[in-house]
């Protein structure tokens, strides 16, 4: 993670330095080493590249400059930068100091540089973002972790990514249950889709499930399957999810969503290996790997009697935490240019190939990429994705990137003190719940407007309306006015896609479904 300071006093900056008796055991000792990352060249290319400064021994120094040190196999080499620029020195007893050694300017973590600053270990546990002279930003941070190459589509260079690729490589040949545990948009999915790929039943199905809309009355039809003629509507046979992943992985998704009453059925099948389809005579035996995933606080849960125990204890029997993008803001560099490549792949005038000229001003403004850096991402890596998207489309054309206005209120907005779950979010304060009523008794008229006013939010507008998520789910499913996500069509979400210049907060409202749904169901369509 990296930390943005915005205090105007210099001095506070550096509150947290050590005295200089203090020894830095971690870089002394070797347990940790300092590593500089471009967060910045006008060269995009070149985002994410790393020098790792193993070599620098007590007492010695390294200069920042045009020509070192070598990031891969190339200095920084931007002409605008000087060749005496600024020098990390390595105290005797493992400090680290950061001087400004030429004449142009040099800020850290927002502060111009005029004197020699000591960083503490806990600043540069952080991260520490330097900007050298409006053209490069490299970020200076102590690492722990081994360089290794991005796995299982994870990007990033941070300790948590690697340390979450590392869990995964130890557990997935194991076949025990995963929990995944993160906010929303912070890659739970793609963690289950790794644990998948990299165990003994890659070759089998990976089924996934949205917890949070299996409803108690059809929860073991869904799950477990169902006969022909077992209930009216059953006209053929149902194998169900856990038929479905038999041989393969079961992926819950929002298992802190879902009804007491099926966590239940859940724990009872994982207990026993069975599963009995409604209507069917016997119980059956399955073979299916689960990993579950929560954007919740499950021990909350449970103290507040909305989650059993027993059920959390036979789900998370080992457990991998995802951090938020806040967290691990040294990543948002790499992840924006992963996502920039992404959707260039296809254009006639890719701004990523373009021949590089000192001359002219980059594509990208290294003001514009603070800023990504410094926003708190309550969507995390999901929202990120989205605002490349935007970027992109209100770009093209154009000889230098255009930030649209729906871009602009999201990077103006004030920061998130809190972990919120993107899809719980609403543009307006939340609203003490209403007096309960029994579901039959809300109108369809009644519904909707919850539904508008609450940003179509489950959560929100259940509390809106004082009932419970699993009963609003079912007024939704029952009421044939009410649109559901996986019902709109590719062609309409990429129409939509177009005029709204890929706002998923400007989509949810014109289409009229949740963002959190929406977002899914453009995962599903690859868009």
């Amino acid at each position: 993670m990296l930390v943005v300071v915005t205090t105007a006093d210099q001095e506070g900056l550096w509150d947290e330095t050590l005295e200089p008796s203090e020894p830095r055991s971690t870089i002394a000792r070797g347990t940790a080493s300092l590593v500089l990352t471009l967060l910045y060249h006008p060269d995009l290319r070149r985002i994410g590249q790393r020098a790792r400064l193993d070599h620098l021994k007590a007492g010695a120094s390294q200069d920042i400059s045009r020509v070192e040190p070598m990031f891969g196999d190339r200095p920084i080499a931007d002409p605008y930068v000087s060749r005496r620029c600024a020098r990390l020195v390595l105290g005797s007893r493992g400090g680290v100091t950061l001087e400004a050694t030429g004449d142009g300017a040099i800020r850290a973590n927002g502060q111009t540089v005029t004197q020699p600053l000591p960083l503490s270990e806990a600043l540069l546990e952080e991260g520490v973002l330097v900007e050298l002279q409006s053209r490069v930003a490299v970020m200076v941070q102590l690492a722990r972790t081994p360089e290794s190459r991005e796995r299982y589509g994870l990007v990033g260079c941070s300790d948590a990514i690697r340390l979450a690729c590392d869990e995964i490589d130890r557990v997935a040949h194991r076949d025990v249950p995963v929990l995944v545990r993160g906010e929303s948009g912070t890659g739970k999915e793609l963690v289950a889709r790794a644990l998948h790929q990299a165990s003994e039943r890659r070759r089998g199905p990976l089924v996934s499930v949205n917890m949070a809309g299996v409803t108690p009355a059809m929860a073991a039809s869904e799950l477990f399957g169902h006969s022909r003629g077992a209930f009216t509507g059953a006209a053929r046979n149902h194998v169900g999810h856990f038929g479905q992943a038999d041989g393969g992985t079961l992926f819950l998704d929002e298992i802190g969503d879902s009804p007491l009453e099926v966590q239940l059925m859940l724990f009872r099948a994982l207990e026993t290996s069975e599963i009995q389809p409604v209507g069917a005579p016997s119980a059956r035996r399955v073979d299916v790997r689960v990993v579950a995933a929560t954007d919740q606080s499950l021990e909350a849960s449970i103290a507040a009697g909305t989650f059993r125990a027993q059920l959390y204890h036979r789900l998370g029997s080992y457990q991998i935490d995802l951090p938020p993008l806040r967290q691990r803001r040294e990543d948002i560099p790499a992840l924006f240019k992963h996502f920039l490549t992404a959707e260039l792949s296809s254009s006639a005038d890719n701004p990523l190939e373009r021949p590089l000229d000192p001359k002219t001003k980059p594509w990208l403004p290294l003001k514009l990429m603070l800023r990504l850096i410094r926003h708190d991402w309550p969507g995390n890596v999901r929202e990120l994705r989205n605002a490349v998207r935007q970027l992109v489309v209100a770009s093209e054309g154009h000889p230098r990137v255009r930030v649209s206005p729906a871009l602009e209120r999201l990077l103006s907005s004030p920061a998130v003190a809190t972990a919120a779950s993107s899809s719980a979010a609403t543009s307006s304060e939340p609203q003490p719940p209403r007096k309960a009523k029994a579901p039959a008794d809300i109108s369809d008229e009644e519904l909707l407007e919850a539904l508008r006013r609450n940003g179509f939010a489950v959560r929100a507008t259940a509390r809106d309306l004082g009932v419970s998520k699993t009963s609003l789910y079912q007024l939704m499913d029952e009421r044939p006015g009410i649109r559901k996500a996986k019902d709109i069509q590719r062609d309409e979400l990429v129409a939509s896609q177009r005029e709204h210049a890929g706002d998923t907060k400007a989509m949810s409202a014109a289409l009229e479904v949740s963002v959190a749904a929406l977002r899914r169901r453009l995962t599903e369509l690859g868009l």
